[in-house]
C-alpha cells in the first residue's frame, strides 16, 4: 500500500470523534467514505469488518454491510467475540453467514467475578468453547 493512500485511510477510519449515541452513524459514514475511495476500489479492495464486544453485534454489523454493499465491505468472524457480546457463536454465524471475507478463532473461559463477569481470551481447547 503507498504512502498517500495509507494517510488517507488513517483519516477516514480514525479522525472521527463522534459521540458514543451517534456511533451506528459514524460507521456506516465511515464504511461509505472507503467505499467510494477510488484507490481503493481501483485496487479490489474489500474491507473485512469485526463482530466486535462493545463495538458491533452481529445483527448491527449486517446492517452497516448490507446498507453499504456487499461488494466492498464483509464480515470479520470471531465467534469468542460473539459469545462475549452475549450472542450464541452459531447463531451470529449463522447470521453473519455469507458476508463472512475471513475469521479468527481462539476459545474463552468466563468466571464470576466482583464485576459480574470476567472473560479471558484462551488457546483452542483450553476454554468454554465447543471446537
Amino acid at each position: 500500500m503507498n504512502k498517500p493512500f495509507r494517510k488517507k485511510m488513517d483519516s477516514v477510519l480514525f479522525n472521527t470523534f463522534e459521540p458514543f449515541e451517534n456511533l451506528e452513524t459514524s460507521y456506516l459514514s465511515q464504511l461509505k467514505k472507503m467505499a467510494n475511495n477510488k484507490q481503493a476500489l481501483d485496487a479490489g479492495i474489500i474491507f473485512a469488518f469485526e463482530n466486535h464486544i462493545g463495538d458491533l453485534r452481529s445483527n448491527e454489523l449486517l446492517d452497516l454491510i448490507n446498507e453499504t454493499g456487499t461488494d466492498i465491505c464483509g464480515a470479520l468472524f470471531d465467534p469468542a467475540n460473539a459469545l462475549w457480546a452475549m450472542e450464541d457463536p452459531m447463531q451470529a454465524l449463522n447470521k453473519l453467514g455469507s458476508t463472512i471475507l475471513c475469521n479468527s478463532v481462539r476459545d474463552v473461559a468466563i468466571w464470576q467475578s466482583e464485576q459480574g463477569s470476567t472473560f479471558q481470551g484462551m488457546a483452542i481447547g483450553k476454554g468454554f468453547m465447543d471446537f
